[in-house]
């Protein structure tokens, strides 16, 4: 019996290049997430902060509320 032999195709190239360029967009997605929550937090705990220590008079000198 004779053996049949057939052609393996080669996937093409932009099939196989379109994994790694999501994989590379999603991972600029989760950074640029990330930066935007790092700068969120930066501005709420300054917001906290600067409401927690505001100065008020005391004898007649400004000190800060702890």
């Amino acid at each position: 019996m004779g053996l049949i032999k057939y052609k393996t195709l080669e996937p093409a190239a932009h099939a196989v290049r379109a994994p790694q360029v999501l994989d590379l967009v999603l991972y600029y997605a989760q950074l640029l997430t990330a930066i935007i929550d790092q700068t969120n937090h930066k501005e709420i705990f300054e917001s906290v902060a600067s409401q927690r220590f505001q100065k008020f008079p005391w004898f007649g000198f400004e000190r800060k509320a702890l």
